[in-house]
This record gives structure tokens, C-alpha cells and sequence, in this order.
């Protein structure tokens, strides 16, 4: 949900257009057939995760609380990381893909040796990162205060303080949905748009999310059908906003694209809530989570990637934020290719 939880002061340009104006306009980016469904909290409006899912996350949680409480986080971690290198060994399917895509995107760029390398980690990192959200509300303040680092963010969370929104552009690279739970303790209002499909255990976890800590009331969820208005809303109250337009596949044509250049092939990227934010003149940054051992994360905001303007939309200026946007993704790729998160 978010991949960055601060960024700079030099946003604050970006609140030369009132924000008033941000009702005025519509996207032609979102569906707007559904304008009823908005506005959704956190842990609301989702599907109930059946009887035989939730027991089987009950006993998750529980055993991992016990193996915190008698181990600690570093011996949780271990534990957590052996399973994953257990399933490294027997799962020839996914460590396959894993090295397909890798072929794919890096040709030959990595060898073979550090393909093999990034695979292990990337099943590490997928399985703790997994255990960890699991029992996130589980955990006292103060461990999670000393699990995080920022890079970059302090600039954001001025803004935010100022009363500005703030959009922050993620992608399918690491565990965004942990650094929203993160921003949102640390007091800011906190946004995500998302696809309607939602993982049972991100759906049971969301729950308990939703009882545990205040903070984590006032999170909200819109989806890709949800009328642009209550998008421009969240950016006017300020909300810190995210989401990822790196997609795979465009599932509504009506969803406004930009083509760029990604490791070396031209993808379309979803542009509107970019626009949006253009159009509420707030300030605009990348995100990126970098798992690190022992459940650790270090949360990246890069940014403002464009100062708000008179011609901040012009298509030749939103194809210069999004290659911005696409090359980033790839630096941060190349450098942590155990990362990604689609295989």
C-alpha cells in the first residue's frame, strides 16, 4: 500500500492549485459506474474468508506468536527462513519461473550463480515477509519501532504534516502493504488503490487490523472501479495515497495508459491516479521497501518526481514522469532482484 512513508520540503510547490478545483474535473482513467462503492475502511467491504482459511491462519498466528515469545525476532526470522529454504529445495515449479523471469529481464546480466542467489533469497523474503504482516498487530510498538528505517522520507511526512496530501507511485517490488500498516502508525492518514481481487490472508489479516489499532480505522481502500472523486477527496484531506502502475495487464480498457521502456520492452503503465494528484496539485513521490534480515525494512521515498504546474499535463510530461517512474523500478530491480513480486 505504500512504499515510501516521507519525502521533501520542496513538495510544498506542489500546492500551487486549489485544491477546490480537484472536484471539477473527472479521469476518464477510472470506471465511473459505480459511484456508491467508495470510501471503503480498512478490513470493510471485503469478502469473508471462510471457516476451514481462518482456522488454518488462527494456528499460523499462534504458532508464531509462541515462537516470538520463546525465541524472539531473530529466532522467529530463522525459523521462518528455514521453511522457506525447505520450500526452495522441493518447489522446481516456482524456482523455475523465478529463473525464467530472471532470464527475462536481465538476460545476461546475472549468472547463473546469482540467479540461484537471488531465487533463495526471494523465497526467504516472500515467506517472512508473509509471516510478518501475518502477526503485525500482534507485535508491541516498540519492536516494531525498531524493525524500520527510513530513507528519504522525512521530506513526505513534513508535507503530510502541513496538511498536504501526498501520492506516492508504487510497484510490484517488495512488501509495499508493510509500509502502509507502518505509515499509519506513525499517525498519517493512509490510502491505497487496488485491484477488486484480494488473497484470503490479506483479507483475514486486514480484520484484525482493523481492531487492534486505531490508526488503522481510518485506513481506506479504493478500487480500480471507484469513482474519481473519492480519489481526489483522499488527496485533498490529506491522505498519504499509493499505488502501483507497473501492471502486467490492463483489465479495463478504459483505464488511461503510457507506454515506456522497461528492461528493454515497451509496457503500458497505468497513469490516472498520477493525474489526479497533478490535478489536486500535492506532492508526488516513488516508494520502495527493501526487506532486510530478521525482519527488518527499509521504506525509500524518492521525489517530488514533478513539481505541480500549468503544463505539469501535458502528455509529453507525464511520459517523462512515468519513464522516470519505469527506471527507477529497474535500478531498484537490478540492485535487489530477489524483489520482485510477481513470478
Amino acid at each position: 500500500m505504500v512504499r515510501a512513508s516521507g519525502l521533501s520540503a520542496a513538495a510544498d510547490a506542489g500546492q500551487t492549485r486549489a485544491p477546490q478545483r480537484c472536484e471539477q474535473h473527472d479521469l476518464s482513467t477510472v470506471d465511473t459506474t459505480t459511484p456508491d462503492e467508495v470510501d471503503a475502511p480498512i478490513g470493510e467491504s471485503l469478502t469473508p474468508v471462510g471457516g476451514w482459511l481462518r482456522f488454518k491462519f488462527q494456528c499460523a498466528r499462534g504458532a508464531s506468536y509462541a515462537a516470538l515469545k520463546l525465541f524472539g525476532p531473530r529466532g522467529l526470522y530463522r525459523c521462518a527462513a528455514g521453511f522457506a529454504l525447505l520450500e526452495w529445495l522441493i518447489n522446481y515449479k516456482r524456482r523455475r519461473r523465478f529463473a525464467a523471469q530472471m532470464r527475462s529481464m536481465f538476460a545476461e546480466a546475472l549468472s547463473p550463480a546469482q540467479r540461484r542467489y537471488a531465487c533463495r533469497r526471494w523465497f526467504i523474503n516472500t515467506r517472512c515477509d508473509k509471516l510478518f504482516y501475518l502477526i503485525f498487530d500482534r507485535l508491541p510498538r516498540r519492536i516494531l519501532s525498531e524493525r524500520f528505517v527510513y530513507d528519504g522520507v522525512a521530506p513526505l511526512e513534513s508535507a503530510l504534516r502541513g496538511g498536504s496530501g501526498v501520492y506516492v507511485m508504487l510497484s510490484h517490488f517488495g512488501a509495499q502493504h508493510i509500509a502502509g500498516l507502518v505509515m499509519a502508525l506513525r499517525g498519517h492518514k493512509v490510502a491505497g488503490v487496488r485491484r477488486d481481487e484480494e488473497g484470503a490472508i490479506r483479507r483475514y489479516v486486514e480484520e484484525k487490523y482493523a481492531r487492534t489499532y486505531p490508526e488503522f480505522a481510518s485506513m481506506k481502500v479504493f478500487y480500480s472501479h471507484t469513482f474519481p472523486r473519492e480519489i481526489f477527496r483522499a488527496l485533498r484531506s490529506g491522505y498519504l495515497l499509493g499505488s502501483a502502475s507497473d501492471v502486467f495487464q490492463i483489465a479495463n480498457p478504459r483505464l488511461r495508459t503510457v507506454s515506456v521502456r522497461y528492461f528493454g520492452e515497451q509496457r503500458a503503465f497505468l497513469v490516472g491516479p498520477l493525474q489526479a494528484a497533478l490535478r489536486c496539485g500535492v506532492p508526488i513521490y516513488q516508494g520502495f521497501v527493501v526487506s532486510e534480515p530478521h525482519f527488518r525494512y527499509r521504506l525509500i521515498a524518492r521525489g517530488p518526481l514533478i513539481e505541480a504546474a500549468p503544463d505539469s499535463e501535458t502528455p509529453e510530461r507525464l511520459a517523462a514522469v512515468m519513464q522516470t517512474y519505469a527506471d527507477n523500478i529497474e535500478a531498484m530491480l537490478r540492485k535487489h532482484p530477489c524483489h520482485v513480486t510477481r513470478v
